[in-house]
């Protein structure tokens, strides 16, 4: 993060006690986020390092001519990321990264004049999982077909894939290195994989944009997302049928699908899609999806689709996998739904094709918002012909929501069908450092144009205050929704649902920018027979443009001596944050402010100051005036920093106050927004 203080008067200082002070605070750090190697790993498989938290340093040995050692880790804020091998390793590294498909990030053999090697993040374009691989010189990554992915020299330049293998994905080492042995990876704005947002949901999206592809391909990155860094693929193996694979994510979840059709580019068909079944082994996760044309066959369609496993504790959102589909009431299996830290879902078979799913804890009352549901309809992996599921309504009832569902089968007659179902209240089911989002229930299916209830429509965009949608009707059965308060850049992708009773469906026609901002997304409504129908339908966009988010300030921790801080302004985008710190001991020589992105709460007492903590591990610290102890900090105007933390903290050499010369402040954390 490249964050700039403005230039504040130079104070005397002791550069001696501040060089002790700062490399206590990192000693110690560091000593708690170490990460060591198995004894006997197996060789050239990536390994999940155990722990919690910020990731300082991992250490290990390549054990012989073949080694390589490939760690899995998080990078937090790519503008700040390295990754180095620490001058104690004798031999020559280098250092590799990839995604978790194993497609080639950056390289570098040798850093100026060292041996040892260094990696930033100069070539992510988020934060997000990738793994990182150190080797010996010249044992090389390369693809399926023994190319390398990236050439030998030049040796002192970080560089991303530039050898005959460069578009190919990682499949084995070349093996012509040299024993070499122990070496220490340290490593900044980095953290344990397992371990990162473990309290946000984990989600995914799609546009599976080519019905016929030869191979399996990538979607374009503007329509594809996944919350933890890696690259979608998808794979039409049989007419009709497709595998997407989200990479490596949580098991369980929920998955949906919307029908693609199109926007006079690629015509406008009446199609369908259902989910087959999904899977995921830790390592990776696929979906299976089927797409059907008017008659009923299996025919090459495009098709949207979404995933998303867990959420905070106290997020009001829930999902689940209705499997039963004769059970006059039951509960999901647990692996399959999610409620927060509520109750379980129930379902109840209400008649033929009818299912009521009580969601505990999460009725409306005093909310102010109805919320937002989406469903899908679970076919089977051996199904020959299309199912159907809409939301038919839902309400709160006392303390709980109560969504009912409609299914049918493939000729529009009610039948006892499996489904996924989704609800959640906020803007949009993705934490909002990461992207934003609306939803829309469109109630008036006749009407020319209208603003819908604003009771069941919600955004969380970058538009400044929330710009209520309209909904104008272009044809029968086909709408525009404009948002007008949403951002269209980013990677984005539109979800729609029928409503109502009646046998219907939707999809999305397009998505795309209104010239005067905002976005304009498209949706038709049909008939299960292929008719254009008037019908109501619930529509669902995101987007990885981080969310309009408040700027915020807090302190915490205490000082030591008197000594406080506070912060004057807030960390708002492409504007200072200033940090004051008072009460200066009598005898202060000098003073410093420090700030970092990881929050600490380390003793001290050892280094000689009792009662004194360190409650950051510094990325910068910065001379202050003792007269006027204060730092302004210039924020980035980077959408990606919206929701990261920074965590400051004064300190007062003094070097007669205690045997370390020097007391510390409270902390305090301010969160950057942009607004």
């Amino acid at each position: 993060m490249p964050l700039a203080p403005s230039p504040e008067p130079n104070a005397p200082m002791n550069p001696k006690l501040l060089t002790v002070l700062i490399s206590a605070l990192l000693t110690i750090s560091i000593t708690a986020q170490h990460y060591a190697e198995p004894s006997f790993p197996q060789w050239n498989t990536p390994q999940l390092p155990s722990g919690t938290g910020t990731l300082a340093t991992i250490s290990g040995t390549l054990d012989g001519v073949e080694d390589a050692d490939i760690f899995v880790i998080y990078v937090d804020t790519p503008s700040t990321f390295f990754c180095i091998v620490d001058e104690g390793a004798t031999w020559d590294t280098q250092l590799s990264m990839f995604d978790m498909q194993g497609n080639g990030i950056s390289f570098r053999d040798d850093t100026l004049a060292s041996i040892q090697s260094t990696l930033t993040g100069q070539f992510l374009q988020a934060p997000g999982y990738v793994m990182i691989a150190v080797s010996h010189i010249d044992n090389d990554a390369l693809d399926g077909s023994q190319q390398q992915l990236w050439m030998d020299q030049p040796y002192e330049v970080e560089r991303q894939p530039d050898g005959p293998g460069a578009a190919n994905a990682f499949a084995q080492w070349s093996q012509r290195s040299t024993s070499a042995g122990a070496y220490t990876l340290r490593f900044r704005s980095a953290s344990y994989a397992h371990d990162n947002d473990a309290e946000q949901p984990t989600v995914a999206w799609a546009w599976s944009n080519v019905a016929s592809p030869s191979e399996p391909y990538t979607p374009a990155l503007q329509y594809q997302y996944t919350s933890t860094g890696q690259r979608i693929k998808i794979e039409n193996w049989s007419t009709g049928r497709y595998r997407v694979n989200f990479g490596r994510m949580p098991s369980g979840g929920v998955l949906h699908v919307t029908p693609y059709s199109g926007n006079g580019l690629f015509g406008s068909s009446s199609n369908t899609a259902c989910i087959d079944f999904y899977w995921s082994n830790g390592l990776e996760t696929e979906a299976y999806v089927s797409t059907f044309n008017a008659a009923g066959d299996r025919a090459n369609m495009r098709f949207n689709v979404h995933y998303r496993v867990g959420g905070a504790s106290d997020e009001r959102a829930a999902y689940c996998f209705a499997n039963d589909r004769t059970a006059a009431s039951y509960t999901p299996d647990p692996t399959f739904q999610w409620n927060g830290g509520r109750a379980p879902m129930t379902i109840a078979r209400v008649a033929v094709g009818q299912y009521q799913v009580t969601i505990p804890g999460l009725s409306t009352s005093g909310q102010g918002v109805g919320g937002h549901v989406q469903v899908s309809s679970y076919g089977g992996q051996n199904a020959s012909s299309p199912t159907y599921a809409k939301v038919a309504s839902w309400a709160p009832a006392g303390p709980n929501m109560k969504v009912y569902v409609r299914t049918f089968d493939a000729t529009g007659a009610a039948s006892d069908e499996r489904f996924m179902l989704s609800y959640h209240q906020d803007a949009a089911p993705i934490a909002q450092h990461k992207g934003s989002g609306a939803h829309v229930w469109a109630n008036a299916p006749t009407a020319a144009s209208y603003t819908p209830a604003s009771l069941y429509s919600a955004s969380n965009g970058t538009a400044g205050p929330h710009i209520p949608p309209t909904i104008t009707r272009t044809g029968v059965g086909s709408y525009s929704v404009d948002l007008a308060d949403v951002s269209s850049s980013g990677a984005s992708i539109a979800m729609a649902t029928a409503h109502g009773t009646a046998p219907s469906h939707a999809s999305v026609e397009s998505w795309g920018p209104l010239a005067s901002g905002g976005t304009r997304v498209r949706v038709r409504t049909r008939s299960i027979g292929g008719a254009a129908v008037d019908a109501t339908f619930t529509l669902l966009y995101l987007t990885d443009h981080a969310a309009g988010a408040a700027a915020t300030n807090g302190a915490y921790g205490a000082g030591c001596a008197g000594l406080g801080l506070t912060a004057d302004s807030r960390p708002v985008l492409g504007q200072l944050w200033e940090l004051r710190g008072f009460d200066l001991p009598p005898a202060t020589a000098a003073a410093v402010m420090m700030v970092g992105t990881n929050r600490t709460l380390l003793s001290l007492e050892v280094a000689g100051a009792f009662t004194c903590f360190a409650h950051t591990e510094p990325i910068f610290n910065s001379a202050i005036s003792t007269a006027d102890p204060r730092l302004l900090l210039g924020v980035p105007s980077s959408p990606s920093l919206i929701g990261q933390s920074l965590h400051g903290q004064a300190v007062a050499i003094s070097p007669t106050f205690n045997a370390l010369g020097a007391v510390t402040s409270n902390g305090v954390t301010g969160v950057i927004g942009d607004v």
